[in-house]
């Protein structure tokens, strides 16, 4: 009766550990959806729920005969197969990465704009405590804002110069391009010393639309070295963490932010 006891639980455990296991691969399983279909899954879903009706049938472990917990370890030992066939997976913290691709690359118009926001909370601060005029802030202002214009379209050329030539989609020569026209704009506005605020508007509002192909362009170069940081660990794929809730919070799932770091270096 003990040992009839002890292998119950023995099979109960591993029925458990089984179903925690089943939930992390699932979440990963149906964010990538390039490998084992979601049906996969649900397959052995349905497995496992077979098990643990077939435990919960019988209140008293030792009635269960020993051919009776055979045949369960035996279907316990094909789900944890299937499971071990899916395709592994790590993750690694996209928003981080970026954030850190995005530092090395723009370290030098960084700096820039660091000192060109002292300069314009100076200068409000000069305004605010009526040092000078309205007319006075508004001169003084638009050199600083073109200043500041000139250094985010260098932070977004830098983002882009980091990509190999032959790798640049067309949207990102295009955004290349247009960078340099609205460069040469606010160089010339410099030049000539003539500022003109709905001028500078419109160039800003050119800059707020290609930010996004380069912000993907920066994505696509951290998703390209986790991958490759992933299969090099033997995983199949790699998903961001930030979308993996479920799978973030297992043991299961190494995270590999840290080696991703070592590869962009």
């Amino acid at each position: 009766m003990n040992q009839k006891f002890e292998l119950s639980l023995g099979i109960t455990v591993r029925l458990l550990a089984i179903i925690a296991l089943l939930a992390v691969v699932s979440a990963g399983v149906s964010l990538i959806a390039l490998q084992s279909s979601r049906s996969d899954v649900a397959a052995l879903t349905g497995q496992v729920d077979g098990l643990s009706e077939t435990l919960a049938q019988t209140t008293d472990l030792g009635e269960k005969t020993d051919q009776d917990q055979s045949d369960i370890a035996l279907r316990l030992d094909g789900v944890e197969a299937s499971i071990e066939a899916l395709p592994q997976f790590a993750i690694a913290d996209f928003g981080v990465l970026i954030e850190y691709l995005s530092a090395k690359v723009t370290s030098e118009a960084g700096t820039k704009r660091d000192e060109l926001q002292g300069d314009i909370r100076d200068l409000i601060s000069r305004y605010d405590s009526r040092l000078i005029g309205q007319s006075s802030f508004m001169t003084e202002i638009a050199p600083l804002q073109v200043r500041m214009l000139v250094s985010a379209v260098d932070t977004e050329a830098y983002f882009l110069e980091g990509i190999d030539a032959l790798e640049k989609l067309d949207d990102e020569l295009a955004v290349e391009t247009t960078l340099a026209s609205i460069k040469k704009s606010l160089i010339r506005m410099q030049a000539e010393g003539q500022y003109s605020a709905d001028v500078i508007a419109v160039l800003q509002d050119q800059l707020n639309v290609v930010r996004p192909i380069t912000r993907a362009a920066l994505l696509r170069e951290v998703r390209d070295a986790a991958t490759s940081v992933a299969k090099a660990r033997g995983y199949d794929y790699v998903l961001d963490s930030a979308i993996v809730i479920q799978a973030a919070q297992s043991d299961d799932v190494p995270d590999i932010t840290e080696e991703v770091k070592g590869y962009l270096e």
